[in-house]
């Protein structure tokens, strides 16, 4: 990873912890895991 590609993932999780409560939002792992995916490759 470049550093860039870093600073792009720490932004990204940044934003889903503060716009997006998680633990109400997602009721298990797996859609968690669905939403980071999609999240990433879009």
């Amino acid at each position: 990873m470049t550093t860039g590609e870093k600073l792009f993932v720490q932004e990204k999780l940044y934003l889903l912890e503060h716009h997006l409560k998680i633990g109400e939002c997602y009721r298990s792992k797996k859609d968690l895991t669905t939403h980071l995916n999609l999240w990433f490759y879009f």
